[in-house]
């Protein structure tokens, strides 16, 4: 019962409700309480028996009050993490990193804001706690050593029971509830704010106007007499267009990616259904259309970072270099989600805020799982080998002097947070091209830049499509192709680049 009780306060105190949150946290508080304390009355005190209720409760009790606010600010920790960070959740899984990867450093942040303050209180034992906490016993004759060594024990307790509760929630929140564990996908949307006191009271004045306007003290509630309510409805539920322009590169080669049926929809919302196109080397492919017509949730599927509608039924196709989305998913071996998005390179178009340095991004990227498991087997295949960090801050280098950032030094050490928005657009898509994908996905990401600059990072991509045009590269450690998918509302920029790669083959 003190457990549920517990476990019951941690959960309202959160301030994101998830999924099975409070069966999670029960079980948290059941496993560690269980293991900390058996051991405490079995090994150490040597009870006879070991669950005599004098002992256990008292105990149970100052282990259980004194872990709740540490659990607490670790599940808020790790839950805001989710919701506020997604976007630099997402950058290091679309380069190819696994959800524990990619968490890392959240997950560290988050289980030191849970136990800091139980830290905290072993750094004071000896000279403040303990002399106030041993008083009671004193006063009941137990010698001073004794008290002391009592208390010390219930201090340790204290931690090593706080630390394994915090350790396994956040664990289970952060690679179970916040990622799906088929996809490796993020779900951030489930973690839902829970409503305070403030909006408690919103939802009761929500009430009472109801309430009024149903007695007959109507407001203009925005529809005139002419609306019928089906308009309303049709308008959620149709279709957007979405056009899709390629321009030809090496048609004699096998698709380097090919698209079938994909279908996405929010809601009530159908943003479009039935894509299906072959993605060759050397391809440009523009996606235009309205906003909101669901442009970037397409490069998004196709980087992997969100799901089609129909994936589960399995009527979408989506292959890579020969291999489908559910192979890299499921195959034994090299063959994961981030073995995918390690190949397919999606750069989103605002700027991702994140602690550290372009350099330092670049040498984690480098130490993922993904690219190590890859460049070891490139040594047996002499194929598709990732660059390593070194080899891509050269082209890095490059393409920032290409693209009117230079000194290039500068910028590659430059914290990301100093970078401005169009100087982050450069930087990211720098990265991307540095990484050598197979597919680049660049979901409007030249939007903040001058015109200058806007042309001068169309002339370097063109220039990759053009080389791939030539034929295979006699280079072993080259990825052995590129594609772009690019989506733009620039017209301009569409006419500049299709009319630089010379084609005439256009496909809509």
């Amino acid at each position: 019962m003190m457990i549920v009780l517990a476990a019951q306060e941690v959960s309202s105190r959160a301030q994101y409700a998830s999924p099975g949150q409070f069966q999670a946290i029960l079980m948290s508080l059941l496993t560690t309480i269980s293991l900390v304390a058996a051991f405490t009355f079995k090994v150490v005190l040597h009870l006879q028996p070991w669950h005599t209720p004098r002992y256990v409760i008292p105990v149970v009790g100052m282990l259980l009050g004194n872990s709740i606010n540490g659990i607490t600010l670790s599940i808020n920790a790790i839950s805001r993490a989710f919701v506020e960070e997604s976007a630099e959740l997402e950058l290091m899984l679309a380069f190819g990193a696994t959800p524990f990867e990619a968490l890392q450093r959240l997950l560290a942040e988050a289980i030191l804001a849970g136990a800091t303050p139980v830290l905290t209180m072993l750094r004071v034992t000896g000279i403040i706690s303990i002399p106030g906490m041993m008083t009671g016993q004193l006063l009941g004759g137990t010698t001073t050593v004794q008290a002391a060594r009592y208390q010390l024990l219930i201090l340790y307790l204290i931690a090593v029971c706080t630390v394994g509760v915090i350790l396994l929630q956040t664990l289970y929140c952060a690679l179970y509830v916040g990622v799906d564990t088929k996809t490796h996908m993020l779900v951030a949307e489930r973690f839902v704010p829970k409503k305070s006191n403030k909006d408690k009271l919103s939802a009761v004045l929500g009430l009472v106007t109801a309430l009024l306007a149903i007695l007959g003290f109507r407001g203009d509630d925005g529809l005139t007499d002419t609306t019928p309510a089906s308009s309303i409805k049709e308008a959620m539920t149709t279709k957007g267009t979405i056009e899709v322009q390629v321009l030809k590169g090496l048609q004699q080669s096998a698709p380097l990616l090919e698209l079938g049926g994909i279908r996405r929809s929010i809601q009530q919302r159908v943003l479009f259904e039935n894509i299906t196109i072959d993605v060759h080397a050397g391809d440009l492919v523009f996606v235009k259309g309205v906003s909101g017509s669901g442009k970037s949730q397409l490069v998004r599927i196709v980087a992997g970072l969100t799901p089609a509608d129909n994936e589960v039924s399995g009527t979408s196709m989506m292959v890579l270099s020969g291999l489908g989305w559910d192979q890299h998913q499921h195959s034994m071996g090299r063959h994961t989600p981030a073995h995918w998005r390690r190949q397919v390179r999606y750069v989103p178009q605002s700027k991702v805020q994140m602690p550290g340095t372009p350099r330092e991004f670049i040498h984690r990227i480098a130490s993922f799982r993904s690219w190590k498991q890859q460049r070891q087997s490139c040594h047996m295949e002499h194929q598709d080998c990732p660059p390593t960090a070194g080899k891509m801050i050269l082209t890095m280098r490059e393409l920032l002097e290409e693209w009117r950032l230079h000194p290039a030094d500068t910028f590659l050490d430059q914290e990301w947070s100093q970078l401005s928005g169009g100087e982050a657009q450069r930087v990211t898509l720098a990265i991307a091209m540095a990484s050598r994908p197979l597919v680049l996905l660049v979901d409007e990401s030249t939007s903040a830049l001058d015109g200058e600059s806007k042309q001068a990072v169309e002339q370097s991509i063109v220039k990759q499509l053009l080389r791939q045009r030539q034929g295979p590269s006699t280079d072993e450690h080259d990825d052995g192709g590129l594609s772009v998918l690019w989506i733009s509302h620039d017209e301009k920029q569409v006419e500049r680049m299709t009319r630089a790669l010379l084609l005439d083959d256009v496909q809509v």
